[in-house]
């Protein structure tokens, strides 16, 4: 068992993870029927180009934050390795701050 915090931000970084999944899904199968209904039934729905649009930005940027999270996003880290390990955590901290602040 860990601490309460530990498990509080494991179940909301879950729930993120299933969040930006069905995002993706429904906006991978709302896309198909606006280009089936434009194109093969002549009649184009108004509604799939905006949904797909607000389910694409739900998915970056929760998709974003749960890939922060997993170490997964893209990090340059030249210059940080070659510093030395106190300065590497002070940066590391700093880092964790301002991407709470964002």
């Amino acid at each position: 068992m860990g601490h309460p915090l530990i498990r509080l931000m494991d179940r909301l970084y879950l729930c993120a993870i299933w969040v930006a999944g069905g995002a993706i899904t429904l906006m991978s199968l709302i896309i198909p029927w606006g280009v089936f209904s434009r194109y093969v039934l002549g009649t184009g729905s108004q509604w799939p180009e905006p949904i797909a649009i607000l389910l694409m930005m739900v998915f970056t940027f929760i998709g974003a934050a749960c890939a922060y999270r997993a170490g997964g996003h893209i990090a340059v880290t030249m210059l940080t390795e070659r510093l030395p390990d106190g300065l590497q955590r002070v940066l590391a901290v700093a880092v964790d701050v301002l991407m709470g602040l964002v």
